[in-house]
């Protein structure tokens, strides 16, 4: 048989197995319950929207950071050319495109290599980042290795048969077939 709310006691405590302790309160009415099951679902609200609050502030510092990085950390200071022999180092940077300053992160290598490709003078090999600051160019000069004269010009070919000079009226080098 149950008991009524006039029978209940107001607090009960319980304590199970010698372990766990419980402490049980019953409001005297029904309307402070309500009441306090209202305040509950508030609380419990602004916890929700506390926790969201936080990760939205967090990840508005985490974006601003990635920004300031990549403006200040991650800007293209050196450049360093590998395998040029008559040409200097300052030619090969300026014929790849790259410049100091440049963002390291928006360096691709295909555009360095397009870059590169419109003098026929050298072969581009590869790239390297070395971040934050650092572009490794590997490069090879192409060398002339035959000449041939034709419609009054003297042209010298190299290995592959690129046009590497052209001079009009020119002497036949020596050492070259």
């Amino acid at each position: 048989k149950r008991k009524t709310n006039e029978q209940m006691p107001q607090s009960e405590d319980f304590e199970a197995y010698g372990e766990y302790q419980y402490h049980y309160e019953q409001p005297e009415d029904p309307a402070s319950a309500a009441l306090a099951v209202e305040r509950a679902q508030k609380a419990h609200a602004s916890r929700k929207n506390h926790v969201f609050f936080r990760f939205l502030i967090l990840l508005a510092i985490v974006t601003v950071g990635v920004v300031v990085a990549q403006q200040t950390i991650f800007r293209l200071e050196t450049v360093y050319v590998i395998g040029n022999v008559h040409m200097s180092p300052q030619y090969v940077v300026a014929a790849s495109g790259l410049s100091r300053g440049q963002n390291m992160l928006g360096i691709e290598e295909a555009d360095v290599a397009r870059c590169m490709a419109q003098d026929h003078t050298m072969i581009f090999k590869g790239m390297q980042k070395e971040y934050p600051s650092t572009i490794h160019l590997y490069i090879e000069e192409r060398e002339s290795v035959a000449a041939f004269q034709g419609l009054g010009y003297l042209y010298e070919l190299d290995g592959q048969g690129m046009v590497m000079r052209m001079v009009a009226d020119g002497v036949l080098p020596s050492g070259m077939p």
